[in-house]
């Protein structure tokens, strides 16, 4: 008499669909925090830029007029920003020029992915600052330009 012996292992394929399966979800798992990296980068630079205005709007107040570069904002007496935030993926600074008169300013900061933000924000160029980016393209980067 012969008596088979049934094989207790997996086989080759079973292991391989396996490994397959297990590839698929570690991609979407990789895909989706990456998306969540890129988006958190994006609310930093719109806190920046709010954080920016907020300053620069003081500063013209204390002194009737918008000052000539960022780094006015730390200097004495007034000391309206302890540091200037730089933008979180490159650590450039935020783009910013004020208009001859000082009574105007642009603020540019290029975001990474479609945002809210972007509907509100300035479109036209001025000062020799772009920011009439396409910001319905599907991507980016995207210019995000603020005004007082």
């Amino acid at each position: 008499m012969i008596y088979f012996v049934k094989n207790k292992a997996f086989s080759l394929i079973e292991l391989l669909i396996v490994i397959a399966i297990i590839g698929l979800l570690a991609s979407a798992v990789i895909a989706s925090m990456t998306r969540a990296h890129v988006r958190a980068q994006d609310a930093r630079r719109l806190e920046d830029i709010a954080s920016i205005k907020k300053a620069l709007e003081l500063y013209s107040v204390e002194h009737s007029r918008f000052p000539d570069s960022l780094s006015d904002l730390l200097g004495a007496p007034q000391h309206l920003m302890s540091a200037l935030p730089k933008d979180p993926a490159d650590k450039s600074d935020y783009e910013y020029v004020v208009s001859p008169s000082k009574n105007d300013f642009v603020l540019k900061a290029k975001l990474r992915s479609k945002n809210r933000a972007l509907d509100a924000d300035y479109d036209n160029d001025l000062y020799g600052v772009v920011c009439s980016g396409d910001d319905s393209a599907l991507l980016g980067p995207y210019d995000y330009c603020v005004k007082p």
